[in-house]
């Protein structure tokens, strides 16, 4: 099963390649907005503003919509794509089902079950997968050596 995706993003790899890291990047750098807001509001209290925190945290506001603004060219791509992909595929399938069983399923139920097919591979790829790549592994990291990194930009 997992020789099909390999193959699909193969594929597509260019792309693929692209959205993830976009979407690695677009995840880190809105965990790092909440460190730089955490620090100017630190540093506020004790009446002085680092500089440094405010133009970084600056750079991000601007950085992540921008972000994510290119970031909807590689999405919409892969997942239209994936699904004429997966369509595409069933199609091949079909043309191999025998007359007499392609009339007793009968051709709305036949098209109806590739487009699910589709949805459903789809839906496999790019919404499950890519979102754990994405968003959850990325989520996921040490908190502290994310700090701890971040800590040394600074």
């Amino acid at each position: 099963m997992m020789k099909k995706y390999k193959n699909i993003l193969a594929t597509y790899k260019k792309m693929s390649i692209v959205y993830l890291i976009s979407g690695i990047l677009i995840s880190w750098l809105s965990a790092a907005t909440i460190f730089y807001f955490q620090k100017i509001i630190d540093s506020s209290s004790l009446l002085v503003v680092d500089k440094k925190a405010v133009l970084f945290y600056g750079l991000i506001l601007i950085f992540v919509p921008i972000l994510s603004y290119l970031d909807e060219y590689p999405k919409n791509y892969l997942a239209n794509n994936l699904y004429f992909h997966y369509k595409q595929e069933s199609l091949k399938k079909v043309s191999l089902i025998r007359y007499d069983r392609y009339v007793n399923i009968g051709f709305g139920v036949l098209l109806q079950r590739i487009e699910n097919g589709a949805t459903a591979g789809k839906q496999v790829v790019f919404d499950f997968y890519f979102r754990i790549v994405r968003e959850l592994i990325v989520n996921r990291q040490n908190k502290m050596s994310f700090y701890k990194q971040l800590e040394m930009l600074v």
